[in-house]
């Protein structure tokens, strides 16, 4: 029921175009029907019976006149079949995808505003592969569980009630068998369904181990792990294989009974029907529109099963993206929507707790980072460092404490006004396949070429820019693949200072460089305060001059080195000072 008030909560803003669209569906389906009765009339019009379409009487001078006017109005037919079929899909396919990209912009949002914990937790290759996909469902039960359904029931009821008006004792022989089939198609239909979520749990893991096996071809050939992960792979998509049949097997039977049911139906219906034909009790073609109105009346239940199987499945999915989007608001309402955007400051944390997957990585941290200051901060692999990073830039949340700028709880801001001051470039930057000036307009999508001339020289890339010709626009390939470790660093650390932040927070940014790059992008970082606070985690740095203040993450918490500090600035005295 919960997928279902979701459901409805998404066709409400849609209702117009649902109707229209249903609407045309029924009539598409309805039309073709009518030609048993034409047929019907026809046959009696050429045996020179008083024939009769809809209860307007045919020509019965002669055969040709009847035929001409049966021909003209099958013709009529045909063409308004035609016409209703395109409308019914250009409306169908209208609702789908309005309905699809208004929830994939809702998903897709609602993930963008999570914290990095909370996507961590539901894992960005099951969000992409999973959940992602998942929200065509709407579409689908739009189009298919209502539009169709509503076509569907029409093309069913419509036969029945024709049955019972042209013979009602006779009707009795193909209605009769209507329920039995029923029944036993819904037993194969639930059958299935038992399944459908071990099959879709299969297909989920089969996905990822195909997908991690692509990614990781270098690792896998350099181990020559090959054949492991062949089997693997096979075994799981025997696994998803295995499943379906099972599935299946049963329900195959119960399919080919129901359909023996209903081809019984129509042939009791020939026998008898033609008995009375023979004993002049009725006309050919009286028969003739009785047994195409029967061989139509089963048809329906194939496509109600078709479509009850899609509902229950797009119901579970619908139903994983309302979770999704639940669990997405529950985590979005740990941060405030309504504070005072935070003003340029002090960076203080005040008892900050932090327990990502239940590892406790900072406990009661306690610091403070002046405004327009450099901060280098170290500390060993795995202590926090890059967890505070990400707590400082509001894309994690601690579990205990606040982190203040300029005395402001940024836990209590919107994520917005957090990241217009505050930007983080992490340890392995993203570089998204497209041109140098496309991942640099990531940052400012207005940015002019001078701009980002001017950015880049800043981040050390001009270099690689010179060697390039100038031009922005050149390719980086797939996934930035045509650059080295340290050209990704330093474009995305230009794509940062396009932000014009007020705090810049880098993630091991000189790991990837050589000494001289190293020394350059210090000197660079040290020359954007006072106007901008840095943070810089680094395991060693090779020169302290520009560096004002050095901290430490050690065993969850952090403390300053006042004798690394005096260290800094007797060097920086020396370098702006050389003895003569």
């Amino acid at each position: 029921m919960h997928a279902l008030s979701f459901l409805g909560g998404r066709l409400r803003p849609h209702r117009r175009l649902l109707t229209a669209a249903a609407l045309v569906a029924v009539l598409f389906r309805l039309l073709p029907l009518q030609v048993p009765i034409l047929a019907g009339a026809l046959i009696d019009g050429l045996n020179g019976r008083g024939a009769s379409i809809w209860g307007w009487p045919l020509p019965s001078e002669t055969p040709a006149a009847a035929v001409q006017l049966a021909g003209a109005i099958l013709s009529a037919l045909a063409l308004a079949t035609g016409l209703a079929a395109y409308l019914a899909r250009q409306l169908s396919s209208r609702l789908s995808r309005g309905l699809n990209r208004e929830l994939r912009e809702c998903v897709f949002q609602a993930w963008q505003e999570t914290s990095i914990g909370f996507q961590r937790a539901q894992g960005a290759i099951r969000f992409s592969t999973d959940i992602l996909p998942r929200t065509r469902a709407v579409g689908r039960l739009a189009a298919d569980s209502i539009v169709e359904g509503l076509a569907a029931a029409a093309r069913l009821v419509y036969p029945a009630l024709m049955l019972l008006l042209l013979d009602p004792v006779l009707a009795l022989i193909p209605l009769a068998a209507l329920p039995l089939q029923a029944l036993l198609t819904r037993i194969a239909q639930q059958r299935e369904s038992r399944f459908a979520d071990e099959v879709q749990e299969a297909a989920a893991i089969r996905k990822r181990a195909f997908r991690e096996a692509v990614e990781g071809t270098e690792t896998i050939q350099a181990l020559n792990a090959q054949p492991v992960v062949r089997d693997h792979l096979l075994r799981a998509d025997e696994e998803v294989e295995e499943i379906r049949d099972q599935a299946s097997g049963f329900s195959r039977v119960l399919t080919g009974a129901a359909w023996s049911l209903a081809a019984l139906g129509l042939a009791l219906s020939w026998w008898v029907g033609g008995t009375r034909v023979a004993a002049g009790e009725t006309t050919i073609g009286h028969l003739v529109t009785f047994a195409g109105f029967a061989a139509l009346l089963g048809l329906p239940l194939r496509r109600f099963t078709t479509l009850s199987r899609r509902t229950n499945r797009g119901l579970r999915d619908l139903g994983r993206v309302r979770r999704f989007l639940e669990n997405a608001a529950a985590d979005q309402g740990r941060r405030g929507k309504a504070g005072t955007p935070p003003q340029f400051g002090a960076i203080e944390l005040r008892g900050v707790s932090f327990r990502p997957g239940g590892a406790e990585v900072l406990k009661e941290a306690c610091a403070t980072v002046p405004a327009g200051e450099f901060i280098w901060l170290r500390g060993p692999s795995g202590c926090g460092k890059s967890s505070l990073l990400r707590l400082i830039a509001g894309l994690d949340l601690p579990d205990e404490g606040t982190v203040l700028l300029q005395g402001q709880n940024l836990n209590a801001c919107p994520a917005e006004a957090i990241r217009q001051l505050i930007t983080l470039v992490p340890q392995s930057p993203s570089v998204f396949t497209g041109t140098l000036a496309s991942n640099l307009r990531l940052a400012d999508p207005e940015a002019t070429v001078e701009a980002m001339e001017a950015a880049c020289a800043l981040a050390g890339l001009a270099p690689l820019l010179s060697s390039l010709g100038g031009r922005l626009d050149t390719l980086v390939g797939e996934q930035g693949i045509r650059l080295s470790a340290g050209e990704a660093q330093r474009l995305a650390i230009a794509r940062a200072l396009l932000r014009r932040p007020r705090v810049l927070l880098l993630d091991e940014p000189t790991a990837p460089l050589d000494e001289e790059a190293e020394l350059r992008l210090l000197e660079t970082l040290g020359s954007l305060t006072p106007a901008m606070t840095v943070v810089m985690t680094a395991h060693q740095v090779r020169s302290l001059s520009r560096i004002d203040r050095v901290l430490e993450v050690c065993d969850g918490r952090i403390m300053e080195w006042p004798a690394t500090l005096r260290l800094a600035q007797t060097e920086r005295r020396e370098r702006e000072c050389p003895s003569s």
